[in-house]
């Protein structure tokens, strides 16, 4: 519940330490160019391609911005997981629309939304709706995942 920030070594430990996981960073980009826009999805490992071909077009179709396509890069995190990794850039925060419509809560759970659509495809095929611990309420609706019973990290 804090801004602690984790290094790249860090997050790649965090992340080898689960095998059979999966990685997913999430960013918002920047641009010398106002104007730049779009999304991008970027994967090292090609075990780590069809979850990024899927989390792109996701968010493509929530943004309505520039496809700006899925491309193999070897970003340190992206090379140095063991586990399949993808990094998603959402939008250009530089660019001023796309800033304006990235403060949005709701966009950002719509972005959050099409992510999870993207890795849906490569969870398990059966998991119980997760129950919050504080109430007993059912967390569906946010995502239909039990995350205490998937190797899901936030770091």
């Amino acid at each position: 519940d804090d801004d602690t920030f984790i290094s790249l070594p860090q997050r790649v430990a965090i992340a080898n330490a689960h095998p059979g996981a999966l990685f997913v960073s999430i960013h918002f980009n920047s641009a010398l160019r106002r104007g730049a826009d779009g999304t991008e999805t970027f994967y090292y490992n090609r075990k780590a391609a069809p979850v990024a071909v899927r989390i792109q077009k996701q968010l493509a179709r929530v943004n309505g911005n520039e496809n700006r396509g899925v491309k193999r890069r070897g970003y340190y995190v992206l090379r140095k997981t063991r586990i399949p990794a993808v990094l998603a850039e959402c939008a250009f925060l530089t660019n001023p629309q796309e800033a304006v419509r990235c403060q949005a809560a709701a966009h950002r759970q719509a972005l959050a939304s099409a992510i999870y659509r993207g890795i849906k495809p490569s969870l398990p095929a059966k998991v119980e709706p997760q129950k919050d611990a504080k109430d007993t309420k059912s967390t569906k609706g946010v995502s239909d995942v039990d995350f205490d019973r998937l190797d899901i990290s936030i770091i």
